[in-house]
């Protein structure tokens, strides 16, 4: 009776190890395939602030010669940068920090 019990907990054993080997093997193919997903995506976000910096480059000095032009200074372009940078803090704490933020901090 002891070498059956035995042996019917070793079965038990053996297929609790399977089931939770390929429980594992499931979990690292989906943190694999995850790790893959997150490499695209920062590829593209990197691809898109560059793109975006890019602009900045080109318009940054732009505004600067159009202010100095239309006032004699570069107070204008000034006051338009500080417009924008509020209105993305602005935009940054309404989707991050606001009351309904749809991804909250």
């Amino acid at each position: 009776a002891r070498a059956a019990a035995a042996l019917a907990a070793g079965r038990e054993g053996r297929a609790r190890a399977r089931a939770g080997s390929l429980a594992l093997r499931r979990l690292l193919r989906g943190h694999r395939q995850a790790q893959k997903d997150a490499g695209k995506e920062a590829a593209a976000t990197l691809g898109f602030s560059s793109a975006l910096a890019a602009y900045g480059a080109f318009f940054i000095p732009k505004a600067y010669g159009t202010s100095i032009a239309l006032t004699g200074g570069v107070t204008g372009a000034l006051f338009v940068f500080i417009g924008f940078y509020i209105s993305c803090l602005a935009v940054t704490w309404w989707f991050y920090s606001g009351k309904n933020a749809e991804i909250a901090c």
